[in-house]
C-alpha cells in the first residue's frame, strides 16, 4: 500500500532488468512519482546494484493515467 491507496507489483524479467508497475487508482501528482522512483533506484544502489537506469513507460500524473510504469536495469 502506497500514501494510503495503490498497489505496486515488481516483474523480474531477467537478471539485470525489472518492471516496475504502481497502480494509483487516481491521477496523482509529479512529484510523488519521482519520490517513489527515487526510494526504489537508491534502495537498489544500497543494495549493492552498481549502476541503476531506470526508463519510465508511462505516469500517473499524466491526464487519464493512474499507472506509473517504468523499467529498471542493473548494471
Amino acid at each position: 500500500m502506497l500514501i494510503g491507496t495503490g498497489e505496486t507489483k515488481i516483474n523480474v524479467l531477467d537478471k539485470k532488468t525489472v518492471l516496475v508497475c504502481t497502480d494509483y487508482g487516481q491521477p496523482i501528482p509529479r512529484n510523488v512519482c519521482l519520490s517513489e522512483q527515487g526510494f526504489i533506484t537508491e534502495g537498489l544502489r544500497l543494495c549493492g546494484a552498481k549502476k541503476v537506469q531506470l526508463i519510465e513507460e508511462s505516469c500517473a500524473s499524466q491526464p487519464d493515467c493512474f499507472e506509473c510504469k517504468y523499467k529498471i536495469v542493473l548494471q
